[in-house]
């Protein structure tokens, strides 16, 4: 009887497994070839794509100055709007990175949005500069997805993230036509409307 009783039982464990799959989801393959190339292919002359673990990057080769134009002295700005720049700001390369993590459920991006809500109201209309100095670093602390594809949800960033500007502004439609252009390989959770917190 008790030999019978640990074949029962084994045989019992062996189904319970067989039920159970031995993987629930296979991850996606990162960095994703197809992704990467879909990437390459937006590229303008002058622009580069590097990759790690599940983050590409696009970069614009040739250097810009990042500023947020906040309590810069006003002598400065009389003087010279580039030298104040120069002086406040950051020599840096453009870029906008693109982390692929695998897709959300309806109810997870509903969850990270409405998180995030409260510190996008405060920077689109915000009463203090103590309220938007809060705002601000909260809004960036609670990440939410761009884009997404079948497989991936995906979150981005880019240099000239609000209120970050870019000098010399020649610079800015050459950023602003990447940055379309990500629009024509993935489709975007929240139809962008022109405020300053917009991807």
């Amino acid at each position: 009887m008790k030999v019978w009783a640990a074949v029962g039982t084994l045989i019992l464990l062996l189904v319970q497994g067989c039920s159970t799959p031995a993987i629930e989801t296979i991850p996606p393959q990162i960095p994703d070839p197809d992704i990467e190339q879909k990437l390459r292919s937006i590229l303008p002359v002058g622009w580069s794509l590097s990759a790690q673990d599940n983050t590409f990057t696009i970069s614009r080769n040739e250097k810009v100055w990042l500023y947020v134009n906040i309590a810069w002295d006003v002598i400065d700005l009389r003087r010279s709007f580039e030298a104040a720049v120069k002086k406040y700001g950051r020599e840096k390369r453009y870029e906008i990175k693109l982390r692929f993590e695998p897709l959300l459920t309806d109810s997870q991006f509903e969850q990270l949005r409405l998180t995030r809500e409260p510190y996008e109201k405060i920077l689109n209309g915000a009463r203090s500069k103590s309220e938007w100095s809060y705002g601000i670093e909260e809004f960036y602390k609670h990440k939410v997805p761009v884009y997404f594809t079948d497989k991936y949800s995906v979150f981005a960033e880019k240099s000239n993230d609000y209120p970050v500007q870019i000098y010399p502004e020649s610079v800015g439609p050459e950023c602003a036509q990447v940055l379309a252009s990500l629009d024509s390989l993935f489709q975007r959770y929240k139809k962008s409307t022109g405020q300053a917190t917009d991807f």
